[in-house]
């Protein structure tokens, strides 16, 4: 079995009141690869909360890296997202392998030269299914379209050049995208409903109950495809053209 080793740049914290939900956002991505495993490989996570500064010695550390989501806009001009937009550019320079989601799907955007703004489709929360527009060959076993649950109000508006989008929806045009060694992508494979649903139910006053009523209704259909995820997770960051 081979370990592949992969960086969690820890970008949030789960709110106090719903870490007994799922635990914190690095547990989320852990548990993930331990009910979805990939034949013939042993996933390790090394976890670096870049708000505080934290990341590898060298990029070697890992095979490649991931994000966590985050309450946080890329467009904030806190020094911590200053410091990961330019980390996002160096791993694009140096073509190590990024999984960036939902924030870091945005990050993405914006380093490379794109635009991001708040939806005017507004919140998009529970499950979404994305088409796949262009399929490139680490994407294996192939689908058509995938479903993962969303939580943002803000996306990626405008995309950076040289980026091929990869998947759309109705409500996210730029739903997955891939520039070199980064791909970004709007869901959340780690997500799960009970913890989705506990995160909707804390943003009641600024989340429109119509909204909320339908991401609810979504969680009772059919299932998110964590599986197809880690497989795709697994596939890109070992794939070499």
């Amino acid at each position: 079995m081979r370990t592949l080793t992969l960086g969690v740049l820890v970008c949030d914290s789960v709110k106090p009141e719903l870490q007994s939900v799922a635990g914190d956002y690095p547990q989320m991505f852990e548990q993930l690869f331990r009910d979805y495993p990939v034949a013939g490989y042993l996933i390790k996570l090394i976890h670096y909360d870049v708000r505080s500064g934290r990341y590898p010695e060298r990029l070697s550390e890992c095979d490649g890296y991931l994000t966590t989501g985050s309450a946080a806009s890329v467009n904030d001009d806190d020094q911590w997202i200053l410091e990961l937009l330019q980390f996002v550019r160096c791993l694009h320079a140096e073509q190590v392998k990024l999984f960036a989601v939902c924030f870091g799907h945005q990050l993405i955007g914006k380093a490379l030269g794109g635009k991001v703004e708040v939806a005017e489709q507004g919140w998009a929360v529970g499950v979404h299914e994305a088409t796949v527009q262009h399929r490139e060959p680490w994407m294996r076993p192939a689908a058509d379209s995938y479903r993962l649950i969303s939580s943002h109000k803000e996306q990626v508006t405008v995309v950076p050049p040289g980026v091929i989008v990869l998947a759309s929806s109705l409500h996210c045009p730029c739903s997955m995208m891939q520039c070199g060694s980064l791909l970004g992508i709007q869901g959340h494979p780690e997500f799960r409903a009970p913890y989705a649903q506990a995160l909707m139910d804390t943003r009641t006053a600024i989340i429109p109950e119509d909204t909320r009523i339908q991401a609810a209704e979504s969680f009772q259909a059919a299932p998110p495809d964590h599986s197809l995820f880690t497989e795709w997770i697994v596939r890109f960051v070992l794939f070499c053209e």
